[in-house]
């Protein structure tokens, strides 16, 4: 994990307290500081922060939220430390005193105390804690965090989980640089297997994932224990058992797409009994085709459905970007 501390050279204090911190943090955290506008852009862009933290009131009133990283976007975690700052664009605000987090009004909000003007608390103790409060902001909406080879094995992974053969991959052994049929999860780094296996979790489809795991014979590591931050109002996705397609278009339609419920309409479209011209029939019918059809082609990209399973062509529009973005930001706070 690599975090970038920024504070202003004129606060010695805060320059003291970040270096504490720092020396105390965990050794899988990697800490670089920057006091001024000129080191923080250079940092962001040679460093590659996960994390940018910042201390007390912004540098020459920069704003972090927009910088970006290459790879990802860096996540802005705040610590106020008595100053008057905009923690609207936080990810989470971290406060020094129980007074402090009344001061701010955001849902994400934090205590841990400062070492330097409490004896209440030691540099290990608050090190410890903020280490937690960064893995809490890293395991959130980890899709975001989720490199092109995670998502593709992912796919590979539910559609031999919801298939239950290795033959329905068999054609598409390839992933980037890897062979399927010799992958190991330790090819992988560690943070995209843990973001791979809390972002299943919360999206209900751990099972099928687990599924397809011990159908292409890949060594997986233990999941990972989830303590993450969530958007509001979320709640952990349910099936709709013997649900038809008809009903799940239904369900989508009214609440959203979920991953789940595109691996429940991936499922139905392989089953043996399904009449094909009695589904468009009624598809027609209830003036779900349109819908239909953006679906395809975002199974074709989520769990590889190929057009022999598809009963009409699929579009891909701008109404499919539309449900490209409800997944991608089904778990964004």
């Amino acid at each position: 994990m690599k975090v970038l501390h920024v504070y202003r050279h004129d606060n010695p204090r805060l320059a003291k307290y970040v270096s504490l911190l720092s020396q105390a943090m965990s050794a899988d955290v990697e800490c670089v500081f920057a006091d001024n506008a000129s080191d923080v852009r250079l940092a962001v862009k040679d460093f590659q922060p996960d994390i940018i933290h910042q201390h007390g009131q912004p540098i020459d009133n920069l704003r972090l939220d927009n910088l970006r990283c290459s790879t990802a976007p860096a996540r802005l975690v705040i610590s106020p430390h008595g100053e008057t700052v905009d923690t609207s664009k936080a990810y989470v605000v971290i406060a020094r005193s129980p007074y402090e987090l009344t001061c701010h009004d955001t849902e994400r909000k934090e205590l841990v105390r400062n070492p330097l003007i409490t004896k209440t608390i030691t540099f290990d103790e608050a090190a410890a804690a903020i280490h937690t409060v960064y893995q809490r902001v890293m395991d959130s909406h980890p899709l975001e965090l989720m490199n092109a080879s995670t998502r593709t094995l992912l796919a590979f992974l539910l559609k031999a989980g919801l298939l239950g053969d290795k033959a329905w991959v068999k054609d598409d052994l390839r992933l980037g640089d890897l062979r399927l049929d010799t992958l190991r999860f330790d090819d992988l780094r560690l943070d995209d297997l843990r973001h791979l296996f809390i972002y299943v979790e919360l999206e209900g489809v751990l099972d099928i994932v687990k599924r397809g795991i011990a159908v292409l014979g890949i060594y997986a590591p233990p999941k990972p224990t989830i303590d993450c931050y969530l958007p509001h109002g979320y709640k952990t996705p349910q099936p709709l058992p013997k649900a038809t397609i008809p009903e799940l278009l239904k369900d989508i339609d009214a609440h959203g797409l979920t991953l789940l419920r595109l691996t429940e309409l991936m499922k139905q479209l392989h089953e043996d009994s399904l009449d094909e011209a009695a589904l468009m029939e009624q598809l027609e019918a209830d003036k779900r085709r349109p819908l239909f059809q953006l679906l395809l082609q975002i199974l074709s990209e989520q769990t590889l459905l190929t057009e022999g399973f598809m009963p009409c062509p699929p579009l891909d529009n701008s109404f499919t970007e539309n449900l490209r973005q409800q997944l991608e930001n089904h778990l964004k706070l």
